[in-house]
C-alpha cells in the first residue's frame, strides 16, 4: 500500500512538472505569436492614419506625452512638424524622428523607452505616428499569460491530450484562441484610420 502511494505521489509530481513546463512553453509561443499579430495590425493602422492625415492638408500638430500616465494599445501619438522650424531638434522629450527621405517604420530610443514610429515625409512637413514598444509588449504578455491560468489548477480537470490537439494553421487550440482575442481587442483600433474622429489618438487636433 505504501509503495502504491509513493508511486502515485511521484506520478502526480511528474505530471505537475510536465504540465507547468508545457504551459510555460505555450505561453512563450503565444507571446511571440501575439506580439507578431499586434505589430502587424497596429503598424497597418499607423500607416493608414498617417496617409489619411496627409490627404487633408495637415497643419503642424504636437502630441502631448504624459510620463505619469499609462497608455494602452489604442493610444497613438500624432505629430506634424515643419522642416523650416526644425522642431525635431527642440522637442523636449526627443520623440520626433529626424527628417527622412523615405516613408516607413523607424525605431528610436528615448528616455521614455523604445518607440515604433511610422514616418511620412511631405514637401513641407513630416508626419509621424508613434507608439511605445512597451505598450505592445505588455499587451502580448497579458494575452499570453492568460493561457497559463488553466495550468495552475492540476488534478481531475487536467486534460493533457487537449493541449496537443492541432487547430487551424497547425496551431494548438489555445494559441488560436489568443490570436482570436488579439483581433477582438484591436478591432476598435481600426477607427483610428479616420482622422476626423481622433478617437483615443493622443493629442490629435487636426483643426
Amino acid at each position: 500500500m505504501q509503495l502504491q502511494y509513493s508511486l502515485k505521489k511521484r506520478l502526480i509530481i511528474y505530471i505537475s512538472i510536465f504540465s507547468i513546463a508545457l504551459g510555460c512553453l505555450l505561453v512563450f509561443f503565444a507571446y511571440r505569436i501575439s506580439l507578431e499579430e499586434i505589430n502587424e495590425i497596429l503598424d497597418a493602422q499607423m500607416q493608414n492614419l498617417a496617409e489619411r492625415i496627409a490627404l487633408h492638408d495637415p497643419e503642424p500638430i504636437k502630441s502631448q506625452f504624459d510620463q505619469a500616465k499609462y497608455y494602452h494599445e489604442e493610444d497613438l501619438f500624432v505629430d506634424v512638424w515643419s522642416y523650416t522650424n526644425q522642431d525635431h531638434k527642440n522637442h523636449a522629450l526627443k520623440l520626433l524622428v529626424h527628417p527622412v527621405q523615405k516613408a516607413g517604420f523607424y525605431t528610436h530610443n528615448t528616455a521614455q523607452g523604445n518607440w515604433r514610429t511610422y514616418v511620412l515625409p511631405l514637401e513641407h512637413y513630416q508626419i509621424q505616428v508613434s507608439q511605445q514598444q512597451s505598450t505592445r509588449q505588455h499587451l502580448a504578455l497579458e494575452l499570453a499569460g492568460s493561457m497559463f491560468i488553466p495550468y495552475l489548477t492540476l488534478g481531475s480537470s487536467l486534460r493533457l491530450p487537449t493541449l496537443g490537439t492541432p487547430d487551424s494553421h497547425g496551431l494548438t487550440g489555445g494559441v488560436c484562441k489568443v490570436r482570436e482575442r488579439i483581433h477582438r481587442i484591436i478591432a476598435d483600433i481600426r477607427l483610428l484610420a479616420i482622422p476626423a474622429s481622433c478617437r483615443r489618438v493622443a493629442a490629435c487636433n487636426l483643426n
